[in-house]
């Protein structure tokens, strides 16, 4: 029997997707700020919607020149240089996580760091982007480039972590 997702999964923005066109801004959803991995977009949301406030705000206040497409092109590098740190780490881990979720979920649930790593960005404490820059990520990242890519559904002998389709 196959599964069915009722829930809506947010488009993740690619690099050359504009957030900004004249004097509109594109913030949050609108924009596809999400995380690949978590597809968290709150926190993309508030940032990039307090970044185009700031840019609408000089926009309006700037009254010499055309101050549109210089904030939209401040808006656009803040998107890149904070956001887009952000979700390069989590678009990696997400590539790393789907070429092989057997030895991922292995990984966080039987590697006492890797499961720290986990709690501390569950809990707020860290970022995909520290993880994944780290040398403990760095050093995860290169080790699951080399393992061959896993079929889906694949997971570990003895392993819980099984999905409604692969119970059956």
């Amino acid at each position: 029997m196959p599964l069915h997702d009722t829930g809506h999964l947010t488009r993740c923005r690619r690099p050359d997707s504009p957030v900004a066109r004249g004097r509109f801004l594109v913030a949050g959803d609108a924009a596809a700020l999400v995380g690949h991995w978590s597809r968290e977009g709150i926190s993309y949301a508030l940032r990039s919607g307090g970044f185009a406030g700031r840019a609408a705000a000089r926009i309006v206040t700037d009254g010499g020149g055309d101050p549109a497409p210089v904030a939209a092109d401040r808006y656009r590098r803040q998107i890149d240089d904070v956001l887009g740190v952000e979700m390069r780490a989590s678009a990696r881990l997400m590539d790393l996580f789907s070429r092989n979720p057997g030895v991922a979920h292995t990984a966080l649930t039987r590697l006492p760091p890797a499961w720290r790593r986990l709690d501390a960005y569950i809990s707020g404490r860290s970022s995909v982007a520290e993880i994944m820059t780290s040398p403990f990520g760095r050093a995860a990242a290169a080790l699951g480039d080399r393992i061959p890519r896993q079929p889906a559904g694949a997971f570990p002998a003895g392993s819980e972590a099984r999905t409604e389709a692969t119970a059956r």
